[in-house]
């Protein structure tokens, strides 16, 4: 703790000494110049965090993690592991000596340079699953509500892990969507992820039941862990509750017995997996179950 608290100290002496430098400028040439150079240095740091050593984020240890991973029953074996949306690579560090092979992806430039320097293999963004693969380990921390498609990407896990491996996705909740780069340009995903409920367990069902489910991913172990990401000039650290689930794909057979649930009021159908959905009946809305069965998996 006392070497973190001087790491700490001696990043803050060096930004106040970049701060001092153009106070000096200031008052050799002006307001002007001294505006626009720090108006370049906020910039440059509150974009490019990576290349001063900070941005990093900590969802787990590496003792929390074989946790995990023991409660969901993964007995190995640990040869390959991606991070997606890995950032400067601080939470993949805590797990990457349990693997013979680490990937990690990131859409930052500088996040990307910073993930060579830990000789992480940096895979592309978009060609992750055919670059490399199946995966025994999936990492998705904090990446679903800042993708543009959390759905694509949810149904590219089913065929991106080995049989037996682990998809872990961690998620800040109350789910709130935000997009930096997006297809909509409103910072609003192009896919919608139907989580609903009140309170955390009610976030935490209905991710299990109307996400996870209806998309062949099974919930083997879920935890609630702090999550501290490194801030800016205005604040140190950040910190807010993360939920880890450990999940495994669910085997699809050709006929799925599963409930299809008949809203009349609304007129809306909506495949629901057997036994994960619970639902009450109104007096103002008719809801009518009926068995049905699929020949080709899940709707």
């Amino acid at each position: 703790m006392k070497l973190k608290e001087e790491q700490i100290e001696k990043k803050h002496r060096w930004k106040r000494r970049v701060l001092d430098h153009h106070r000096l400028i200031y008052n050799a040439k002006g307001n002007q110049t001294h505006d626009q150079n720090s108006a370049f240095l906020v910039t440059g740091i509150d974009r490019f965090p990576s290349l001063l050593g900070r941005g990093s984020m900590h969802v787990f240890s590496s003792e929390q993690f074989e946790k995990l991973m023991e409660a969901s029953g993964f007995k190995g074996p640990w040869n390959s592991l991606v991070d997606l949306g890995a950032g400067d690579g601080a939470t993949t560090a805590h797990v990457a000596h349990l693997f013979d092979r680490v990937y990690a992806t990131d859409i930052s430039p500088p996040m990307r340079w910073a993930l060579s320097k830990r000789k992480f293999t940096v895979l592309d963004v978009d060609k992750w699953h055919e670059e490399a693969g199946p995966f025994d380990v999936i990492l998705c921390l904090n990446l679903l509500d800042r993708c543009d498609r959390p759905n694509s990407l949810l149904r590219q896990f089913r065929t991106s892990l080995t049989a037996g491996g682990r998809l872990v996705v961690a998620l800040v909740l109350p789910f709130s969507p935000y997009v930096e780069v997006g297809e909509r340009g409103d910072h609003k995903p192009s896919e919608y992820l139907p989580v609903k409920g009140n309170g955390l367990e009610g976030q935490i069902a209905g991710l299990v039941d109307r996400v996870f489910a209806p998309l062949g991913l099974r919930c083997l172990a879920w935890s609630k862990l702090p999550y501290l990401c490194e801030g800016d000039l205005g604040q140190a650290y950040y910190f807010l509750d993360d939920v880890v689930f450990v999940l495994e794909v669910v085997p699809v057979s050709k006929k799925k017995k599963i409930l299809r649930i008949v809203d009349s009021e609304c007129r809306r159908i909506r495949l629901i997996e057997e036994g994960s959905f619970r639902t009450r009946c109104t007096t103002n809305t008719k809801i009518t179950l009926r068995r049905c069965t699929v020949k080709q998996g899940l709707a």
